[in-house]
């Protein structure tokens, strides 16, 4: 009678400590910046595996009173592979559930670790 008692105490401890320890954050928006702004996010869904792909979403802005941006520059830790770019467009999501694209700059060029983009619209 003791063991199941202490089982279920234990049960129970475990069940309150789980529902105390799970919360949800709220999200806070960052602090304005004066500066150069930038975030890189990792999109492809799944694990890293040599030879397919991997897609990141990068973003970069700086306030309209310090100017405007004219050109992008990303260094990697190895060369780029055929295909490594930086896009040249920015892409919106029309009432129809479809992204548009919007062409902003050139599109980009690779020189082994370093990929350059000039951008024609801010």
């Amino acid at each position: 009678m003791l063991k199941i008692n202490s089982k279920f105490f234990l049960l129970v401890l475990v069940m309150l400590t789980t529902l105390v320890a799970c919360q949800k954050d709220e999200y806070v928006l960052p602090d304005p910046v004066s500066q150069l702004t930038n975030d890189c996010i990792k999109r492809t869904i799944g694990p890293s595996i040599v030879t397919l792909p991997i897609e990141f979403a990068y973003a970069m802005a700086i306030p309209k009173s310090q100017g405007k941006l004219v050109s992008a520059q990303v260094e990697a830790s190895i060369p780029g592979a055929t295909g490594t770019f930086l896009e040249h467009r920015s892409f919106y999501t029309n009432s129809s559930g479809v992204d548009v694209p919007v062409l902003v700059g050139s599109p980009s060029s690779t020189l082994e670790k370093v990929t350059k983009m000039n951008y024609s619209i801010d």
